[in-house]
């Protein structure tokens, strides 16, 4: 590999051999401030409790270390050195730190990586702060429904013309969102609590109808066969528009916070959104 000379004021990180990555703050450095950020934060634990909490932030800065060499070539660099991103940093070790695994680590890096991401803009990063704080006090069950409404009620493929594709997408996003089939009303009272989402028993609608105001190549076709011919042909659509009437999507509405973080989870198996698509 050819060695990269770089300014004085910045570090460069060596990734599997083939990738230089300039930073404002080396990912070293990012690891030793997130130990210090625990430590600030739990002064007094126990011996083992302490053990335990350094385990889950050495396992969340791995994590950390081998999400950002996927992505160095859309990171700003500078940004890590932004007191706002360190502060979403000790957010993200304090939660780690706290409960591990059940804290979502893997969002809670991607919303990391987001806001230091190349093309976000303040507002989007705004909301990526806001929902690294809001992740670690969320279910898998109730991030996945996140995703299902995100799907169902604010998505649109632009460049759709026939349900094949849009059967294509649906099976490509099933794994993020089956596990919300069946939530408790309780659940969605916990996302409304949280800040994601707002609950109101008043509206109807259903992802048959929604889906024919979304697409011209569907709006001639009456209601009651696109429902024949999507249950009888289509399985991940006849799983969705099942989803949205058993789980009663028509009567949530998602915040920008809800919307992210139903989108970040998704992107384990559609890849990265423009978020700027649907926080605006």
């Amino acid at each position: 590999m050819t060695k990269q000379t770089v300014n004085d004021s910045h570090n460069v990180l060596q990734v599997a051999g083939n990738a230089d990555i300039t930073y404002g703050l080396a990912v070293n450095e990012v690891k030793e401030l997130a130990i210090l950020f625990m430590k600030d934060n739990f002064p007094t634990l126990r011996a083992e409790a302490m053990a335990v909490a350094s385990e889950n932030v050495k396992n969340l800065m791995e994590q950390f270390e081998i999400r950002i060499a996927d992505v160095f070539k859309e990171i700003d660099a500078k940004k890590f050195s932004d007191p706002d991103i360190q502060s979403s940093i000790n957010d993200a070790v304090i939660a780690a730190a706290k409960k591990g695994d059940k804290c979502n680590p893997e969002i809670l890096i991607d919303l990391v990586l987001e806001r230091v991401n190349i093309s976000t803009n303040d507002f989007v990063s705004l909301v990526a702060a806001e929902a690294i704080l809001i992740v670690p006090k969320l279910t898998n069950i109730q991030i996945s429904f996140l995703s299902l409404v995100t799907v169902l009620r604010y998505t649109k493929y632009h460049s759709a013309s026939s349900l094949e594709l849009l059967e294509h997408k649906a099976s490509i996003a099933m794994p993020a969102l089956e596990a919300s089939f069946g939530i408790s009303e309780a659940n969605k009272l916990h996302l409304e609590y949280s800040g994601c989402a707002s609950v109101i028993a008043i509206w109807e609608n259903s992802a048959i109808k929604i889906w024919k105001d979304n697409y011209q190549f569907l709006s001639e076709i009456s209601e009651e066969t696109l429902k024949s011919d999507i249950e009888a042909n289509f399985p991940s659509l006849h799983k969705l528009s099942t989803a949205f009437q058993n789980n009663k999507i028509a009567h949530v509405t998602l915040t920008p916070v809800g919307q992210l973080i139903g989108l970040v989870n998704l992107t384990k198996y559609m890849g990265r959104f423009n978020y700027e698509n649907w926080i605006n």
